[in-house]
């Protein structure tokens, strides 16, 4: 079983990325957020989603690393 704290809410993924919730929301809406799950009325992502998430798109805007 997992930490609660391996699990961020859709505020706790805008504040990382400085984005409003209704950004994620959206993002998630069409398809472009981080992986997710849906735990009654809330939404959860996968800390490590999220930051695997976050490398792409860094990849894909800046190319790779030349370290």
């Amino acid at each position: 079983m997992q930490d609660s704290d391996d699990f961020l809410l859709t505020e706790e993924v805008g504040n990382l990325v400085r984005a409003p919730a209704e950004t994620v929301r959206y993002w998630v809406h069409i398809g472009k957020a981080p992986r997710s799950i849906k735990v009654g009325r809330r939404r959860l992502f996968r800390r490590a989603d999220v930051m695997a998430w976050i490398a792409a798109r860094d990849v894909e805007q800046n190319g790779p690393s030349a370290a």
